[in-house]
């Protein structure tokens, strides 16, 4: 037999609880020092390898890792923030590294600043608010091989993530950030050309085999050292006769395990490289045979093979804009509707649902989401998914997670979703809204304690109650139809 909860008698039990909190801590540690509770202001990464495009892109470095910085900016008194930590999250969602911010002097990153500025990261009036002080400076560096971007990490969109933790152990909202990581095609080879010698005897096989050995030209070799597949063609002139004249047209031509008949300037291979993702570049014997067919007179043959590198052309992909509705009548315009999002896709299993709470996603996105000011809800849009049918939950933070099953994703920027209402409450965030959650709105009511602060209008009171109190013993995932 199921507990029943008489949820009047609670909520009054608990706002009786809130009430009284509120007198004790209503002078509390917010106004220590005068400066208030410390809150992330702004997030930004650096370097910014390309000024013409908003935000932060950066472009790798041929075999070589890149370090990169992010920066943080916060208000309020600096003796209760304990810890900054920054994460930084891969394309696919899953975490990278996770780093240590500190409290950084302005004049000592002055140059990092105006670039920062420069690239339109920051305007120059947070520019000026950072050099005066008027708000403190936090920094974090990637420092170690773990975090720093190497040439093989896959390129796209990174998520970078932070938020402070306080002196009494309470953790502050999350504030979200991304970076573009370019993809960039290049290759080393230890070869000026392929040297098939000349033969005048037909017919006959005239090879040049490689090997995986950089060290060694007469054994040609390829190596990726970009983040996405060099893909290799080969072109050829006819061989002709120096003595009589003769052309071999067209050429039987084996090139890196392929075997073909090619025309006159005919690129007839296709051979792509795959950039394995680990701290080994990957190495490939670059061969090629020539064979020249009975019938051909004897002489010698010479003539020109061309080999180019590309990147291969990228298969038609989708973009998605999900949009929700956030609860709270008294949720501030803008920046109430600019909530940390996470968004999933789930392949469909054979003849079922996904199990959005443990299976693994086939896209996971993090980032901020968007105010429209049409619709008059929160959006969140992400590109580079494959079309197909997918399971997709999205869910923000101390709210439930919410799913839209057997979706049709198809190719191109025209898919918009209606992912429903997020319901407020879960201030655990443990996908149940219960007794755990009031016990922590109790706690933090009349402070300003994100945890609790439902409707992010910057004060824990009776509407983040209210937002509780309606969705009580609901759990996550709920279903969008």
């Amino acid at each position: 037999m199921r507990n029943k909860v008489h949820l009047p008698k609670l909520i009054a039990a608990v706002l009786a609880g809130c009430l009284l909190v509120a007198g004790l801590v209503g002078a509390g540690p917010a106004a220590a020092n005068g400066g208030g509770m410390p809150q992330i202001q702004m997030l930004w990464t650096l370097p910014d390898d390309d000024s013409s495009a908003p935000g932060t892109q950066i472009m790798p470095d041929p075999g070589m890792s890149k370090s990169f910085s992010c920066w943080i900016t916060v208000t309020g008194d600096k003796t209760q923030v304990d810890s900054l930590d920054v994460e930084v999250y891969h394309p696919d969602g899953t975490l990278k590294c996770t780093l240590s911010a500190t409290l950084t002097d302005p004049s000592t990153v002055t140059p990092d600043l105006d670039a920062a500025r420069d690239t339109g990261l920051i305007t120059a009036a947070q520019r000026e608010a950072i050099g005066n002080g008027e708000v403190l400076l936090y920094l974090a560096l990637s420092d170690d091989f773990a975090c720093d971007l190497q040439f093989y990490d896959a390129p796209g969109i990174y998520g970078v993530t932070s938020r402070i933790t306080y002196t009494n152990s309470t953790q502050g909202a999350y504030t979200r950030n991304s970076f573009e990581y370019y993809g960039l095609v290049a290759f080393v080879l230890d070869f000026a050309g392929l040297d098939f010698g000349h033969t005048n005897t037909t017919p006959a096989t005239l090879p040049t085999l490689g090997d995986a050995d950089m060290s060694t030209p007469a054994k040609p070799t390829v190596r990726n050292i970009g983040n996405v597949p060099c893909l290799f063609t080969l072109s050829a002139d006819p061989m002709v006769g120096a003595a009589h004249g003769q052309e071999i047209k067209p050429l039987d031509i084996d090139f890196m395990g392929e075997q073909k008949a090619i025309d006159v300037a005919d690129v007839a291979f296709a051979n792509p490289l795959v950039q394995s993702l680990d701290s080994t570049p990957s190495t490939a014997p670059l061969s090629a045979s020539i064979d020249i067919p009975a019938g051909q007179q004897a002489d010698t043959y010479n003539g020109k093979l061309t080999i180019s590198a590309s990147a291969p052309q990228p298969e038609e992909t989708a973009e998605v804009e999900l949009q929700m509705t956030l609860q709270g009548a008294h949720r501030p315009v803008d920046a109430g509707w600019i909530v940390p999002v996470t968004a999933r896709l789930f392949e469909r299993p054979l003849g079922g649902d996904a199990d959005v709470l443990n299976d693994e996603p086939v896209y996971a996105f993090m980032g901020a989401s968007e105010y429209d000011v049409v619709l008059a809800r929160a959006t969140f849009t992400r590109a580079g998914i494959a079309p197909g049918a997918y399971d997709i939950a999205i869910v923000s933070e101390h709210a439930l997670l919410n799913v839209m099953r057997d979706v049709n994703i198809a190719a191109g920027p025209n898919n918009m979703l209606d992912m429903g209402t997020l319901l407020e409450g879960d201030a655990d965030n443990n996908g149940t809204i219960d007794s755990l959650d009031f016990a922590i709105l109790q706690a933090a009511f009349m402070t300003s304690d994100l945890a609790a602060d439902f409707d992010r209008n910057g004060i824990v009171d009776i509407s983040d109650y209210n937002l509780l109190a309606v969705n009580f013993m609901k759990a996550s995932p709920v279903a969008v139809p």
